[in-house]
């Protein structure tokens, strides 16, 4: 067990719901074309959002790293394929005749998923082309955004972008800054601080903001995945930074770092061959 919250048997309860009933109802739905008072475009976003539940429990319960990575690729290839429901996930404005105009900017929950893909792809190191996915659906709504390029240059050639395209909603900005700031330095002792100072009071409010609390586990109805910072565990990946100040902080995945994602591991080398050794809602 990763997560202090629930037992083994709830989250085997959950992962056979989500794999049994959500998924394959979803897929025979999308078969059929039965898309009842939804949408293709609506299916192919829960299957996303069922693949990455699917990952989340998978973690919480203590399974093997390395099988969770299909899931990654499965959900950036429903939210790719006609899945993000673009109007839905961008501020607006309204001028005086009433009329509205939508902004190339992510409300903070579009964004946190967007970055929770890449911090996935990141952390199992997945091939360019599902970065090129994500890619494509921030190029087609408009956004720039310094740190989804940051995430997406890992792995893509991208034009670097001089002017973010944030003109109302600044709120992403001063969520993520310290990570931001993060992927700017090369100072090892200020990203570990800064990483710090994110898991203990950036990563809960932002949680909070997209209406999450921390006593879903306490709630009888309601799919408790875990707690975990994702996006921190990814930034660490790619640059390199000693999480031993903060590798037991309990919203710290740390086990994608120190356990292998690899499917044909050498069970000899099982827990060693981790980067550190040798990151519609979650």
């Amino acid at each position: 067990m990763r997560s202090k919250y629930k037992n083994r048997s709830y989250f085997k309860k959950y992962i056979n719901l989500v794999q049994d009933k959500a998924i394959l109802r979803t897929k025979k739905k999308l078969a059929l074309n039965d898309t009842g008072r939804g949408s293709i475009m609506s299916l192919k976003f829960s299957l996303c959002e069922s693949y990455l539940k699917l990952i989340y429990l998978n973690y919480s319960i203590g399974n093997p790293i390395a099988p969770m990575k299909d899931y990654i690729k499965y959900a950036i290839d429903y939210i790719s394929d006609n899945g993000w429901i673009s109007k839905e996930n961008m501020t607006w404005k309204e001028d005086r005749k009433g009329d509205v105009e939508f902004l190339p900017e992510y409300w903070i929950s579009a964004y946190y998923d967007l970055l929770k893909l890449l911090s996935f792809a990141t952390l199992f190191d997945l091939e360019s082309v599902y970065f090129k996915k994500i890619s494509n659906i921030i190029d087609n709504d408009g956004v720039k955004d310094h740190l989804l390029e940051y995430f997406l240059s890992q792995k893509i050639e991208r034009t670097p972008i001089k002017k973010e395209s944030y003109t109302k909603y600044f709120f992403i900005q001063e969520s993520f800054s310290k990570l931001r700031e993060v992927a700017k330095s090369d100072d090892q002792e200020k990203s570990q601080d800064l990483l710090i100072k994110y898991l203990k009071k950036d990563w809960k409010k932002n949680f909070r903001d997209m209406g999450g609390n921390f006593k879903q586990h306490e709630k009888k109805f309601f799919l408790f995945k875990g707690y975990w910072s994702i996006e921190v565990a990814a930034m660490v990946k790619i640059k390199g930074i000693d999480d031993s100040p903060f590798r037991d902080h309990e919203y710290y995945p740390k086990d994608f770092l120190h356990q292998s994602t690899e499917v044909n591991e050498d069970k000899n080398k099982k827990g060693k061959s981790g980067f550190l050794s040798w990151f519609r809602k979650g």
